[in-house]
């Protein structure tokens, strides 16, 4: 057989063809043709799409030959559903009008929290419950949550509302009144306009806590002689909180009480005291010494005393800090007896007709009486007062029976009530029995115009005899007076010698007093008028040592002595560790001696205590209390009352404290009091 072999050149192009056909054909299967319809491929061609069907080749017409074919992705379809409404849960406002929720939206979606046009919260949700907080007006509020998705479309609103609780407390109106004899603990009074709990420090330390409504809060708390500084905090529900500082100055000399006995018939008497709440009060001249606590100022124990007089009972108060008051009972009588009453009927001759009683019982008591007849009606009553002999009861009755009811009450209170019935006859008198009476009062009456002649006879004899006696003694009484007269004249002389000299005495003592009053109250004028005016010097001589830092203010420097508060056999003591001066300035106070120096920042305090001249200052940076004692420097005392206003805001206190020191002064002027 002889075979024929294509040229050379044929079979090198027949190769190329084959191996740079276009890559379709190749894909035609994979992209899902050979199952949608007829493939052309079974027939050997392997090009998608030329049956005129192109759904799913990727193209809307033939490639050409030798172009590398692509396939352009399916259009996406359009999203027009919205997202469900997003769901919140755990709602909780806090303080500073902070409100956090839990809320729940479709992942990706922009959450937003709007309320009245207000935009106050934007997250894009993670799918599952997240976390979202943000900060909400003072009040009641409704807000609305919505979740929109990459297409726009957004869902339902879901609402929630809320209590937000942006605004603290207020103690702007906050008033501290010193206590005073009356009651000794001093009164904080606030209206904080909401319900808060409140704390109230002295010098640091908290003395009362409580709950403060939304109307007016009045707060007691004991505090001791001096200057301190009251601290009031309060805290809303919502954690929102309020801080004011104040000072307050308590000069108490001794405690008031009132103090009496009741029940004095009773078997059970009670003692009421009122005073200082909390302060201790012993009574004395009952017995046994009592002691008891006047809880909320007042208190009442049981006596329980045997009948008799108490004279001299005394009761003493004294309060935490040491101070007292005291006072004295008038006679404590207890009488728990009740009076004994006894009716005796008088049967003579003259009482016929009539009831006579005698009421037998003590003196002094309160007798009433009342009869009344067998239907109960009242025939007789009387109201008197006992006497030695006891009363008695006279009424005129006809015949019959009657009840008579009496009841004596004695000063004490002790009360006794009788009961008796008494038959009562007729006068059996006739005519001739008032006959007979009007006869024998005739009788006495002739007999008495008898005695009464003689009884003037011998008076006319007795005056005659009293006038010679008269003269003689009246001539005596006036040589006696001439003498008197003359003792008294020369007694008189010698008076008015000496009065005058104690005059000229007194007027020079007035003179004097007069003259250091009147220097007395120009140093006041000129303390009062540093207390308005008086801010300090920047460039001012100062102790060695002390270098000023830029813009302090120098008050004034002093002589003053260093104490400090120590312990010697565990009980507190004030010390004076060294001499030197003291230098105030608006932001410290220094002391420098020869052995030691000391300085107290006034933005550090924390404790501040006065006893008289002597203030006790406690720093944040030292653990021990320690001070100066101003005894004698006024104006160093003021100097420091300016610098410590200075950091409370009490310099109104201060200038108020010169105006009464020298309006007291004012009114003690020793000419007006001599006057």
């Amino acid at each position: 057989m002889t075979s024929r072999l294509l040229p050379w050149g044929a079979t090198l192009s027949l190769l190329a063809s084959m191996l740079f056909v276009p890559m379709p054909v190749a894909s035609a299967h994979r992209d899902g043709c050979h199952a949608a319809h007829s493939c052309p491929s079974d027939t050997g061609s392997y090009i998608c799409g030329d049956t005129g069907n192109f759904s799913e080749c990727g193209y809307t017409s033939l490639p050409s030959v030798g172009t590398p074919r692509t396939f352009a992705s399916a259009a996406p379809p359009p999203d027009h559903e919205a997202p469900d409404r997003p769901a919140v849960s755990r709602i909780t406002a806090a303080k500073g009008g902070s409100v956090s929720l839990r809320v729940d939206a479709e992942r990706g979606s922009k959450i937003v929290v709007k309320s009245k046009g207000t935009k106050y919260a934007t997250v894009t949700a993670t799918g599952g419950a997240q976390e979202l907080r943000f900060k909400a007006p003072d009040g009641k509020r409704t807000f609305a949550v919505t979740a929109t998705d990459a297409a726009g479309n957004r869902s339902s609103v879901q609402r929630f509302t809320v209590v937000a609780d942006a605004k603290a407390p207020s103690l702007d109106g906050l008033v501290l009144t010193s206590g005073s004899s009356a009651q000794a603990w001093s009164l904080a009074s606030f209206n904080a306009g909401e319900p808060a709990t409140y704390k109230l420090f002295v010098d640091g330390k908290q003395v009362a806590a409580g709950d403060a409504g939304a109307a007016q809060t009045e707060v007691p708390f004991p505090v001791a002689n001096g200057l301190h500084v009251v601290t009031v905090k309060l805290a809303d529900a919502a954690g929102n909180a309020a801080k004011v500082r104040r000072s307050i100055t308590v000069d108490i000399d001794s405690l008031n009480l009132e103090a009496s006995v009741g029940g004095a018939t009773s078997e059970a008497q009670k003692l009421t005291v009122r005073g200082t709440r909390d302060a201790t009060a012993v009574v004395n001249g009952l017995g046994d010494e009592r002691t008891f606590v006047l809880t909320d100022g007042t208190a009442e124990i049981d006596l329980d005393l045997p009948d008799g007089t108490y004279d001299n009972v005394a009761v003493t108060l004294t309060d935490q800090f040491g101070r007292t008051g005291r006072t004295l009972l008038e006679r404590v009588v207890v009488d728990t007896v009740r009076p004994v009453v006894k009716l005796v009927r008088r049967t003579e001759r003259r009482t016929r007709g009539r009831l006579v009683l005698a009421v037998g019982t003590e003196a002094g008591a309160a007798l009433v009486w009342r009869a009344v007849d067998q239907n109960g009606k009242e025939v007789g009553s009387g109201e008197e007062t006992t006497g030695e002999d006891g009363a008695l009861v006279d009424v005129d009755l006809e015949e019959g029976d009657y009840k008579v009811e009496t009841t004596v009450r004695d000063a004490a209170g002790n009360e006794t009530k009788e009961t008796q019935e008494f038959h009562v006859d007729s006068d059996p008198w006739g005519w001739w029995g008032w006959s007979k009476r009007i006869l024998a009062v005739l009788a006495l009456l002739f007999l008495g115009l008898l005695v009464a002649g003689w009884r003037i006879n011998r008076k006319e004899r007795k005056e005659e005899e009293a006038r010679a006696r008269a003269e003689r003694e009246a001539v005596e009484r006036k040589a006696k007076a001439e003498r008197d007269a003359e003792a008294r004249r020369l007694a008189e002389i010698e008076r008015a010698r000496l009065a005058e000299e104690k005059r000229q005495r007194e007027a020079a003592a007035r003179a004097e007093a007069h003259r250091a009053w009147e220097q007395r109250g120009d140093f006041l004028r000129e303390l009062c008028r540093e207390a308005r005016e008086w801010d300090g010097v920047t460039a001012a001589e100062v102790p060695d040592g002390i270098k000023l830092k830029s813009g302090e203010r120098v008050y004034g420097t002093s002589p003053g002595v260093l104490v400090e508060a120590r312990t010697r056999q565990n009980v507190p003591t004030l010390v004076g560790a060294d001499s030197g001066t003291v230098t105030v300035t608006d932001r410290r106070v220094v002391f420098r001696g020869p052995s030691k120096k000391r300085e107290w920042l006034l933005d550090s305090i924390d404790d501040l205590q006065r006893q008289d001249d002597v203030f006790l200052i406690g720093v944040t940076q030292r653990k021990t209390l320690s001070g100066v004692d101003l005894s004698g420097q006024e104006r160093a005392l003021l100097h420091l009352n300016l610098a410590l206003a200075g950091v409370t805001g009490e310099r109104d206190f201060v200038v108020k404290q010169q105006d009464d020191a020298l309006a007291r002064h004012l009114a003690s002027d020793p000419e007006a009091v001599t006057r």
